[in-house]
């Protein structure tokens, strides 16, 4: 499995945790869920002597079955930025350790070690405790991020047409082929822009050429036949016979050079005199032959430029040219006349084989007639001649043009017979050899080992041809998550690999919301999975968390979308984004947060006299659901602003509001009482009744309980700190512990009452 590996910029371990870290939720869906839940691929890698495996395939047939060893442990990965709390990095028997990937060239695994007590110990000092995580030596997925893109059109465009269910079946099958060799000219050009770059990108370029290699093999001898399966059926198309070997030789001459190197000896021969002389002609001219090649024609018709003496040789050179030229084409006739001309070219070269097994005396003879043999497609011939199993199999196919899907699979057995494969076999040969052998399944569980897209991209378009079925876990972790009364498990190849590639982009910094897109393709386990990684996503500002968050409302995931407002929540609070901290709290539901907030403002106004706090309530959208305590921070705001624009009456209204509303602690409500001070002062002032009867008696009933009832501490203690600033010489009336000024403003403003009487203000009337 490839695991998260641009965790950050550098490619460095990091030392510290989460910049703010959630307290965790103890509910009975999620506890103990760890990332190692997800690492299913790996773990049906991790160790193939000690599994037993089979599968399920669409018609029901078993193939694959795994099961977990007994014997080795299970691996743990934890990924950064995240660490697990019960991992002691500080501890004096722990240490950080490291190792190769096994399944990747270009990765280091970090590992915890501890030492172990001496009577245990039996040769080894440390041993591996827990995997930790992996990283890359170079930025894979930054130089990859286009690509990505772009393929994940094509996955959906494929999902598309898998979708429509009121076309025919053909359609639909057509459609599809045109989406996977729209993936093969997508990676085609991935190669080309890489072979530009220059030697730097040579290791990314060389995965990618297997990439394409490996894409086009499956398009031959996988799409392509189930296309014209479905042509057949719906009589669309005839049988396309010889398609399979042109294609295959097409393949072979782009290919082989790759997998098995030929020596270009064509200067070389060029500049001889007698080039049928050189020693390396023959063997070469063989290799040509073998592949198909049309360097052979080229190679025999420069022999035929110069001046041979001996006839004989000059003779058969030239017949074999013709017969290299009169190859029957599958598409120039149709299957009766294609089989009749093939029978009759064929016939030819037994016959010029039959004239030269008379004439051994010659010395050329055994030469062109191990070519003859080669071009009549003689198994023992070519098997002899090829340097590989892959070589041989490609030349088989190009001399059997009639030759089908079944043909191929009986003769790849034959060939791995002759060149047996063994553990320092490459494992691009082992793909191609399951294959080739019709094992789409293994040969999806190699392709891991050359990459996690080739993947999770091959399976999902052979699930779509309904060429692969589902693997069954027995004891899964995952499933046992899921659905914990069930002991077995069926999980499809498809959607196990999308999940196994979206796996290493979660924590990518620019394509992790391309992992969620993959988890979202993926109707059983999806949205566990993102339910699970979406809370570990690290964000740096609040666009990103809008993304975030826009994610789980999309997927319905309510539990995480309030669990992630209150992180941020919490991080803006810590940084003094009242504003921010406020808005997320509330999207949460969390009271308790604000309520924090709301004495932080409240305490803050009291040990200061400043106002400045609140100005963050100004960007805060309130109504009539929001909680109390936020609506009672905004009325105080107002009824401040309302007091310096001088509109007291309404002022009035707002302050009265707050007292009567007991919404504010006790140690606050002295603060509120006092701010009426001004309001009597300006009715006394101006003559006029702003604040009436039962005002005054409201005020008075709470002067009474801070002063003189069970209050009297709070009251003291507020009192003492608004002393602070709440001076003669800022501007404010002297307050002592016993407001008497209060009570002398009430007093004066029941006589202003009762000379005026309410009445007398029109804001009563």
């Amino acid at each position: 499995m490839s695991i998260p590996q641009q965790f950050n910029s550098d490619n460095q371990p990091p030392t510290a945790p989460f910049t703010f870290q959630a307290d965790r939720v103890q509910t009975s869906d999620f506890d103990d869920i760890t990332y190692s839940n997800f690492s299913l691929y790996n773990n049906v890698l991790k160790s193939r002597d000690s599994e037993s495996y089979s599968a399920i395939s669409s018609n029901g047939e078993s193939f694959v079955e795994y099961r977990d060893s007994q014997n080795d442990a299970q691996l743990h990965y934890l990924d950064p930025p995240f660490m697990d709390g019960e991992i002691n990095w500080s501890g004096t028997n722990q240490t950080l350790s490291a190792k190769f990937n096994p399944y990747s060239v270009d990765t280091l695994v970090c590992h915890m070690t501890r030492k172990v007590p001496t009577e245990e110990w039996k040769g080894e000092i440390l041993h591996p405790d827990q995997q930790v995580y992996e990283f890359s030596f170079f930025d894979r997925n930054n130089s990859r991020a286009v690509f990505y893109n772009d393929s994940y059109l094509k996955i959906v465009k494929a999902a598309e047409c898998d979708k429509e269910q009121k076309i025919p079946r053909i359609v639909t099958i057509i459609n599809l082929c045109k989406v996977y060799w729209d993936y093969a000219r997508l990676i085609e050009a991935r190669v080309e822009k890489l072979k530009s770059q220059g030697k730097e990108t040579l290791a990314e370029l060389k995965t990618f050429q297997w990439i394409l290699m490996i894409w086009e093999l499956c398009g031959i001898i996988y799409i392509n036949p189930k296309k014209e399966y479905y042509e057949e059926l719906s009589h669309l198309g005839q049988n396309s016979y010889g398609r399979l070997s042109n294609e295959l030789k097409n393949w072979s001459n782009k290919w082989l050079p790759l997998l098995v190197p030929l020596e270009d000896y064509d200067a070389q021969l060029e500049e001889s005199i007698s080039p049928q002389e050189e020693k390396v002609f023959w063997p070469y001219l063989r290799r040509l032959v073998l592949r198909g090649s049309s360097k052979a024609i080229d190679l025999l018709n420069l022999v035929s430029e110069k001046d041979i003496e001996d006839k004989f040789l000059k003779e058969y050179i030239d017949k074999i040219t013709q017969i290299l030229s009169s190859r029957p084409h599958f598409k120039s006739q149709d299957l009766e006349k294609f089989s009749v001309s093939f029978k009759t070219w064929r016939d030819k070269i037994r016959a010029c084989e039959k004239e030269l097994n008379n004439q051994q005396d010659e010395p050329s003879s055994e030469n062109i007639i191990s070519i003859l043999k080669i071009l009549r497609g003689d198994i023992n011939s070519i098997i002899e001649e090829s340097n590989s199993w892959i070589e041989a199999l490609m030349s088989m196919a190009i001399s059997h043009p009639l030759w089908d899907v079944q043909n191929l699979r009986e003769k790849t057995r034959d060939c791995l017979l002759h060149f047996p494969m063994d553990e320092n076999t490459k494992a691009l040969d082992k793909v191609l050899a399951s294959l080739l052998v019709r094992d789409p399944e293994q040969g999806i569980k190699l392709c891991e080992k050359i990459d996690v897209w080739l993947v999770a991209h091959l399976s999902d378009m052979f699930n779509k041809f309904e060429l692969v079925g589902k693997i069954r876990f027995q004891g899964s972790q995952m499933q046992r998550r899921v659905n914990p009364y069930s002991s077995e498990s069926d999980m499809d190849i498809r959607e196990l690999s999308l999940l196994n590639f979206a796996e290493s982009l979660v924590f990518h910094h620019s394509l992790w919301q391309l992992a969620f897109k993959y988890f979202e393709l993926c109707e059983a386990y999806g949205k566990f999975y993102i339910a699970e990684c979406i809370m570990r996503i690290p964000f740096d500002s609040e666009f990103k968390l809008s993304k975030i968050l826009n994610i789980c409302r999309s997927n319905r995931l309510d539990f995480q979308e309030k669990t992630i407002l209150r992180v941020a929540g919490k991080r803006y609070l810590q940084e003094e984004r009242y504003a921010s901290s406020i808005k997320y709290f509330m999207d949460a539901g969390d009271t308790a947060s604000l309520e924090v907030i709301f004495r932080i403002f409240l305490d803050y106004y009291t040990n200061t006299g400043n106002l400045g706090i609140f100005k963050y309530m100004e960007s805060v959208q309130l109504d009539e659901s929001s909680p109390d305590s936020m609506k009672f921070l905004s009325k105080y705001r107002l009824f401040h602003e309302l007091m310096q624009v001088g509109d007291f009456q309404t002022a009035r209204a707002y302050i009265m509001e707050l007292i009567c509303s007991q919404i504010a602690p006790t140690t606050f409500l002295p603060v509120l009482l006092v701010n009426t001070l001004p309001l009597f002062h300006e009715a006394k002032k101006s003559g006029t009744v702003i604040l009436t009867n039962a005002d005054n008696f409201e005020i008075l009933r709470n002067l009474y309980n801070l002063v003189h009832g069970m209050y009297q501490e709070e009251c003291a203690s507020c009192l003492e700190r608004m002393r602070v600033w709440h001076t003669y010489v800022n501007g404010y009336a002297d307050i002592n512990e016993k407001l008497s000024i209060l009570w002398t403003a009430v007093n004066d403003n029941q006589l202003i009452v009762y000379k005026y009487g309410e009445e007398s203000n029109p804001f009563w009337n």
